[in-house]
């Protein structure tokens, strides 16, 4: 598990240099997934790992007085996000792993990961970090590259080989909801975006009438 987390930060540092040239078709996603997810106004989205904080800006330019949070492996990637959106006010972008997120049970309406699942050495106990910090009935949108299908097996080849990816964790579409459903998650959709990529999106269930009662008692 660490050696992948230091070959993650080793090759995220390495393109954080490049961010001007590179972060070009990633724009264009993140103008995606901002209108998918489609935040509630002033409500808070948490986006692990953030990159260069595209889509961080991009959730901001919908003018809806979210608060926003960025959080990332790479230590470089943190320096560019937080140069990139330093003239914006309710944005907080992090240093740290998302297998221990340094945040409070329950607290954002919204969670984004974006094309870094892959990376994490632990998946599972990735998953269950964004449920524990979203609030009830709260949402968490996951797209990552796929192995459900020839042309998806193809380019995850392709791109082990383009981005030098090492002991990577990819899942077919059945073992991506299996893994949301041993985290918690309900209401869980899924969809095939450019073949190769799939977007889950799991709902933290509400609070039955009976925890909420339990829990009024022991006020």
């Amino acid at each position: 598990m660490q050696k992948l987390e230091e070959n993650s930060i080793k090759q995220f540092d390495f393109w954080a240099r490049f961010h001007q040239i590179f972060s070009i078709p990633f724009y264009f996603l993140s103008k995606e997934i901002a209108k998918i997810v489609n935040p509630t106004k002033g409500t808070s989205v948490l986006d692990i790992g953030c990159g260069w904080g595209l889509l961080l800006m991009e959730l901001h330019n919908l003018s809806r007085g979210l608060k926003l949070y960025g959080i990332d492996i790479s230590p470089n990637m943190v320096h560019v996000a937080k140069l990139k959106l330093a003239k914006i006010d309710d944005v907080e972008i992090l240093e740290g792993s998302a297998d221990n997120l340094p945040y409070k049970d329950n607290s954002f309406q919204y969670v984004t990961c974006i094309l870094s699942f892959h990376h994490h050495p632990d998946s599972l106990r990735s998953l269950r970090e964004m449920y524990r910090i979203l609030k009830p009935n709260g949402k968490v949108f996951l797209l990552d590259p796929f192995k459900s299908g020839l042309i998806a097996k193809i380019m995850m080849v392709v791109n082990n080989i383009v981005f030098q990816e090492k002991d990577i964790r990819v899942y077919t579409k059945e073992g991506i909801q299996k893994l949301f459903e041993e985290a918690g998650f309900v209401n869980i959709q899924q969809r095939v975006r450019n073949t190769y990529h799939l977007l889950t999106i799991g709902e933290k269930a509400r609070r039955s009438k009976l925890v909420a009662s339990k829990e009024e008692e022991l006020l």
